[in-house]
């Protein structure tokens, strides 16, 4: 999670001083959320890859935890049927939680970037989760047009520029 400060792109550390954040969600066998960014328990890691996806699309993919079509894509935790967008929210509040220590404010709106292959069903999606991390969405930017803007903010500069989204 990042703020401009005095023109500068600032990325926030957690309480442990880690500004870089994995994308995981641990659950424990009840399907409680143990931490975010956590190696324990029963992980969720790449959650954008489900974001807006329904179970047909995924039927034939594998994965290190279990989904199922029931009412939907979900995940199958413990007891618990998680919907991605409820993982994803999880991320999000604790990116909220570490601007919230940092700053010393409520956050309510936030602009979050997304891969540049989301469709509009990822992006709903993606909404979903922030709606469910108590986050208004200002805007969705794609994250290929998210670097060449902090680019150009860091640097100060015109021009035209190649930016290369190498992907996860």
């Amino acid at each position: 999670v990042g703020i401009i400060r005095d023109s500068k792109v600032e990325i926030l550390a957690d309480e442990f001083g880690n500004n870089i954040i994995p994308s995981t969600v641990s659950y424990n066998e009840d399907g409680e959320v143990i931490g975010v960014g956590v190696n324990d328990g029963l992980q969720i890691s790449s959650i954008k890859r489900l974001m807006g996806k329904s179970f047909s699309d995924l039927e034939s993919k594998n994965f290190p935890f279990k989904i199922i079509d029931e009412k939907g894509l979900r995940i199958v935790i413990g007891s618990r049927k998680i919907r991605p967008e409820e993982v994803a929210a999880e991320i999000l509040k604790y990116l909220k939680n570490i601007a919230e220590k940092n700053l010393n404010i409520q956050i309510k709106k936030a602009v979050i970037t997304v891969p540049a292959y989301f469709d509009e069903a990822a992006k709903n999606a993606t909404k979903l989760a922030a709606n469910l991390a108590n986050l208004e969405v200002i805007r969705l930017v794609n994250e290929p047009t998210a670097a060449a803007l902090a680019y150009g903010l860091e640097n100060s500069s015109e021009g035209l520029y190649c930016v290369y989204d190498l992907g996860g």
